[in-house]
């Protein structure tokens, strides 16, 4: 199935919004099946696909077409845009995740960025060790809280802190940090 992502808003979808060639040839948004345009109006104008939508590669991440704009956070952290010309650079920014086709998708990764390097800061530069219990929090969708754990077991991703009170310290002090990640992470932003 062809996947496509809206590239700049319309009256009533939003850029960055994912839509699918439906079964029976309609273009329709992914996340709940509204109709975008019916397939006679894409046979009809074919250049709707090509102008207002880039296709998802098969990575499940868009890139855009080639010599189309994109954007990406500059060294001075501003959303910064280029061209995609499939060079050394766009390649760089599109490897590293550092690639988007909105500026709101980027400022939301800033924001994201910025706020995980505060939680990697609380733990003090803590890695994964086997030779001492590894305290870490996970969210539970169930009641809705942090739970904090102290084990052996590494989790991709986790930031892992030395003790339990820095840990704690983290959560209280930088609680809106931890949102930003779990909702960046949990795809809610």
């Amino acid at each position: 199935m062809k996947k496509y992502i809206l590239q700049e808003d319309l009256p009533n979808f939003r850029a960055g919004e994912v839509f699918c060639i439906s079964k029976n040839g309609n273009l329709a948004r992914l996340s709940d099946g509204e109709l975008a345009y019916h397939k006679r109006v894409l046979d009809r104008k074919p250049y709707i696909l090509l102008e207002w939508f880039n296709e998802v590669q098969e990575s499940g991440r868009p890139r855009a077409r080639y010599c189309d704009k994109y954007y990406y956070i500059s060294d001075c952290g501003n959303i910064s845009d280029t061209s995609d010309y499939r060079d050394e650079m766009n390649d760089y920014h599109y490897g590293t995740g550092n690639y988007g086709l909105t500026k709101k998708e980027l400022g939301t990764k800033r924001e994201y960025n910025l706020a995980r390097q505060t939680l990697l800061d609380d733990a003090g530069g803590w890695k994964f060790t086997l030779k001492e219990q590894n305290y870490f929090a996970k969210y539970s969708v169930i009641d809705n809280r942090w739970h904090l754990n102290g084990d052996y077991h590494y989790t991709p991703g986790g930031i892992y802190f030395k003790d339990l009170e820095s840990l704690k310290k983290s959560l209280k002090e930088h609680e809106e940090q931890w949102e930003i990640v779990r909702k960046y992470e949990m795809g809610e932003m």
